[in-house]
């Protein structure tokens, strides 16, 4: 548990800073997610969506504080989770865990990393 960063990482999908449309979308809809992260030392976050049978990786930009990504929704229906793996120069590496409003801190799922170029 990162308890401690909780003011320095933050995302709440109910919030339209942080998620744009909030709530269930219909597939294809263009959707964007924010995630600030205040902690020194941070190079990259990025956005891992999944479910059971799908799975995809964003890089996100900084822009105005906020970390953030536009994607497209996944084409299938399904209930789809997300958190955000960080890479920087310190040993900290956190995941904010989300699916509609619930939020919990882990460590990043290796299954989830960004892809190589």
């Amino acid at each position: 548990m990162l308890a401690g960063y909780r003011n320095e990482m933050l995302h709440d999908s109910s919030l339209h800073i942080f998620r744009e449309p909030v709530g269930a979308v219909q597939a294809g809809t263009a959707v964007t997610i924010r995630f600030r992260m205040r902690l020194k030392h941070v190079e990259g976050v990025y956005l891992c969506v999944y479910s059971d049978q799908f799975r995809e990786n964003y890089s996100m930009a900084l822009s105005d504080g906020y970390w953030q990504v536009s994607f497209a929704a996944p084409s299938e229906p399904d209930t789809y989770w997300y958190h955000f793996p960080s890479r920087g120069t310190g040993s900290l590496s956190t995941t904010a865990r989300t699916a509609d409003a619930r939020r919990v801190w882990a460590a990043p799922t290796p299954s989830c990393r960004p892809r190589s170029s």
